[in-house]
């Protein structure tokens, strides 16, 4: 009975730290795009990108640095 309610409570326990984990991370995000409309509202930056995944062109931007990358679209 002992081992169940610890068990019970390791689970309880990490089901805890991921919710809390996910939450910061929205956050987060949410953050990061709200501060890149501000940026790109009063047009302070030339590139005012902070945040953004374009997988059409396998763009990645975050902070004003872009980043390409190849997603599979291999030729033969």
């Amino acid at each position: 009975m002992d081992r169940y309610k610890k068990r019970r409570k390791e689970y309880f326990i990490r089901l805890l730290k991921s919710i809390v984990i996910s939450i910061l991370g929205s956050i987060l995000l949410l953050s990061l795009y709200r501060v890149n409309e501000t940026i790109v509202g009063l047009n302070v930056l030339d590139n005012a990108k902070m945040l953004e995944l374009d997988l059409r062109h396998g763009v990645l931007t975050i902070l004003g640095e872009t980043f390409v990358f190849n997603i599979g679209n291999s030729t033969k």
